[in-house]
């Protein structure tokens, strides 16, 4: 992993500097769309239609450390009416492209009472603990984009107020002086021009620091993060990264991730239990989407599937679900909470895109939802 992240370094920072205004790389053998095809939103849908953006309670009250060393709590908001809060991880190509620019906008718009902050998400150990490497990288890659901000590590506080819900990067939220959310959060990376109409219409519509409304309640799901397509308690936690996988489907045979590269641009991948209701709906909406579209592959990651290989096969069959059935990685099996199928959205280089689904969805929003996860990685978002 070590090795490919300096691949990526190098590829994006020192052969390629003079490129970083160019279009982010997108899936291998995908058509690449260009912005304004990829991105069909006005400035004006982008900054909402109301004048005065909803504010939420985000990063209210936190304790971590910085690239650096250096304690930060949510006091790195105070006397700011707005920050930028940039999501982002060492792999991902959209991420490091876009930081010369944030870098720039952090110090021309310094004097509006405007910073950036970046929240590199994988320089955690799976014990928890922080990876000094993986920090000393951060460090490297903010030095040679010029991205000389803030750059706050995880926490758990952090965890539990969003990064448990980021299931794709780069991610941007914007928050008041107090830590607030506002407006909605940004997936994707994108151009300073872009940036710059969107930070314009949050600071003119932002109501001056006495006058500012207390935050809005929202529901749980909603303020979490997590998508309304999801019903109960179903949701993903710390979505894992499918760059590197080895498993089985249920006769055994190895499975890795070049099944995320067969000339599609886009894999579905189904998350389901035989203690699940609805397994043999959601197996025959999902051929139906896979015949329809030459653009999208699918798989099925089937949970506790150990000694129920015979059953597992026959649901699918009786289904006429043709797309493999795979028992999930370690990481994906501890990430699904719920008792219900859902579908995720997987870019050829691994990254999970957007939010899950629920398999259970209507049409119109299975629709909508692989448009939009289509659109993203044809535009290179997402790691």
């Amino acid at each position: 992993m070590r090795k490919q992240k300096r691949w990526i370094l190098a590829a994006f920072l020192v052969a390629g500097m003079v490129m970083f205004t160019a279009c982010a790389p997108s899936a291998p053998k995908a058509e690449v769309k260009t912005e304004s095809e990829a991105s069909p939103q006005t400035p004006a849908q982008d900054l909402q239609a109301s004048s005065a953006p909803q504010v939420t309670e985000l990063f209210n009250q936190f304790t971590a450390v910085d690239s650096n060393g250096n304690d930060v709590t949510q006091d790195i908001f105070s006397g700011h009416k707005l920050t930028m809060v940039n999501i982002w991880a060492t792999y991902c190509g959209p991420c490091l492209n876009e930081m010369p620019e944030l870098g720039e906008l952090n110090k021309e718009y310094k004097d509006k009472g405007f910073q950036v902050v970046g929240m590199p998400i994988d320089v955690l150990n799976q014990d928890g603990s922080i990876s000094q490497e993986q920090v000393d990288l951060v460090n490297e890659i903010a030095e040679k984009t010029g991205a000389d901000y803030t750059h706050i590590l995880p926490s758990q506080d952090l965890i539990d107020a969003k990064l448990k819900n980021v299931t794709a990067v780069p991610e941007t939220v914007f928050v008041d002086e107090n830590g607030n959310q506002v407006g909605k959060s940004y997936m994707g990376a994108r151009s300073k021009e872009k940036w710059q109409e969107i930070i314009d219409g949050l600071l003119a519509s932002m109501p001056d620091t006495d006058d500012a409304q207390a935050p809005q309640k929202e529901d749980a799901q909603q303020a979490a993060g997590v998508s309304s397509n999801i019903s109960g308690e179903t949701a993903m936690i710390n979505a894992p990264i499918f760059y590197e996988f080895t498993t089985t489907d249920m006769d055994g045979n190895t499975v890795t991730d070049q099944i995320l590269n067969e000339g599609t641009q886009l894999t579905l991948a189904l998350v389901w239990d035989p203690a699940w209701e609805g397994n043999a709906q959601a197996l025959q909406k999902m051929q139906e989407y896979l015949k329809g579209s030459t653009a999208i592959n699918g798989i099925g990651f089937v949970l506790n599937a150990d000694g129920k290989e015979t059953e597992i096969k026959e649901t699918a069959n009786h289904a006429g679900a043709d797309f493999p059935q795979l028992k999930p990685t370690q990481e994906l099996a501890g990430y699904i909470l719920g008792d219900e199928p859902l579908v995720l959205a997987i870019a050829p280089w691994g990254s999970v895109v957007g939010k899950p689904l629920a398999a259970g969805s209507d049409v119109k929003e299975w629709s909508a939802w692989i448009d939009d996860a289509l659109t993203d990685v044809n535009s290179g978002c997402c790691g």
